[in-house]
């Protein structure tokens, strides 16, 4: 049967830009596949969106202001804002790393994103663009024990090499000062940014971070192949794999500090509800925090 291609499709995911014009999925008669069409008030019919509003148009949503007068969004790793009415919208920042997660400030001057893992605020008054976090996967070692053997000789029989060393503490000295000016270097191993959030306040970063569990992929053959010759693809592990593991972190901006919180300690997460005591609980561990 050929069902839909017989009767024809019918239009999905309709939505409003912040101009109010309606874009929706459909696969007309003439088409192949599903296009992303708009409606055309002028010459009453529907029609596919050009390449350039594809570009720059909300695909898949948008976030308003408090008075909804602004809306901001990303599409394609890029973002945009968009005046309520406005006939079209305006490019904030281009850039070939993906940006995502966009959100106001409470004053609703700046707007924060996440970009490779870092949360950034661009300032719509001045136009600065300041860096707020900055995750390094590795860990944090001190540069006299990454000295070897030979080095420490050195330092140890020359005077001028003990000269030079002074000169490069007092370098280094003098960029730990400049440093203070600039988003923590926060060392996180293996383990990946999940989620991250500034809090109402503004001066706490809140983010989770997770250590992915190893998991042995499963291969299986696909037959139905364009050249006709069977292939290995990946499937889903197989049950009984390992749980990703994920912790809770605050950052002070400005204290430049790391607070790591043990959520699974808190005294109330292993509070016995009232309700279990009618089924003979007595005790009760909780299984840890999702995320």
């Amino acid at each position: 049967m050929q069902g839909n291609d017989f009767i024809g499709h019918q239009p999905s995911y309709h939505r409003l830009l912040p101009n109010d014009k309606l874009i929706f999925e459909w696969q007309a008669q003439e088409d192949l596949k599903e296009y992303t069409y708009t409606y055309d008030e002028a010459k009453k019919k529907s029609r596919k969106l050009t390449a350039k509003e594809l570009f720059e148009w909300p695909l898949y949503g948008f976030t308003w202001n408090n008075s909804k007068t602004l809306a901001i969004y990303i599409n394609g790793g890029n973002l945009f804002s968009w005046k309520a009415g406005a006939a079209a919208p305006q490019l904030l920042i281009r850039t070939n790393e993906y940006i995502s997660n966009p959100t106001f400030s409470m004053d609703e001057q700046s707007i924060f994103y996440k970009k490779g893992g870092d949360l950034y605020e661009w300032n719509s008054i001045n136009g600065t663009t300041l860096q707020l976090t900055d995750f390094d996967k590795g860990s944090e070692t001190s540069k006299e024990q990454s000295l070897n053997y030979l080095e420490r000789q050195q330092l140890e029989l020359f005077e001028i090499t003990n000269k030079r060393k002074e000169k490069r503490d007092l370098s280094a000295a003098e960029q730990l000062e400049r440093e203070k000016f600039l988003p923590k270097k926060i060392h996180i191993g293996s383990k990946s940014v999940h989620q991250i959030k500034i809090d109402p306040s503004e001066k706490y970063i809140i983010y989770t971070l997770v250590e992915r569990a190893k998991d042995d992929k499963t291969i299986i053959q696909d037959y139905v192949t364009k050249d006709g010759y069977a292939k290995d693809i990946n499937a889903r592990p197989k049950v009984g794999k390992e749980e990703d593991k994920y912790s809770l972190h605050i950052y002070d901006i400005e204290k430049r500090e790391v607070t790591d919180l043990q959520i699974d300690e808190l005294p109330p997460l292993n509070k016995i509800h009232n309700y279990l005591e009618n089924y003979g609980v007595t005790s009760y561990s909780n299984k840890g925090v999702i995320f």
